[in-house]
């Protein structure tokens, strides 16, 4: 027999702020005792709060305490990465015998995106459907980050 569960809601608990003309908010889907924290500050997890076997309520989520605190970050803890994942050895690359030199970020390297990867940009709220989910955007220009 299936689990009839009550339906998610999504509210802004708190808009925190503006960045390069961008409302930077905190958002929070809901159901039943699950609740989940989310900030379009670089599609960013804040907490994810669930029962344990004895219905005890935490949160799961490695986080900060505030959002401020991850615009230095470099653990990128619940984060989008982004341009690419991991490193790119030597901070480049090439594609059919065309080499694109990056903007190094980790020793000699380019990690998760580089100095202002997708975890380091306001992502637009496109939409959300009450109850259900919301939908974050970015849109990368073309040659942001150097290619």
């Amino acid at each position: 027999m299936a689990k009839i569960l009550p339906p998610i809601f999504l509210l802004v608990v708190a808009t925190i702020g503006f960045s390069n003309g961008h409302e930077v908010g905190i958002f929070e889907l809901k159901r039943g005792d699950f609740s989940i924290q989310l900030t379009n500050y670089g599609a960013t997890i804040l907490s994810v709060i669930l029962p344990d076997k004895n219905g005890k309520l935490d949160d799961i989520i490695l986080s900060f305490p505030s959002v401020d605190d991850f615009r230095n970050d470099t653990t990128y803890f619940g984060n989008i990465v982004g341009r690419v994942a991991n490193r790119i050895g030597g901070a480049q690359f090439g594609i059919n015998g065309v080499f694109h030199k990056l903007i190094p970020n980790n020793g000699r390297n380019l990690l998760h995106g580089g100095k202002r990867g997708f975890g380091d940009v306001i992502w637009k709220v496109k939409s959300y459907v009450k109850n259900s989910h919301i939908t974050f955007t970015y849109d990368s220009f073309d040659g942001e980050q150097g290619v």
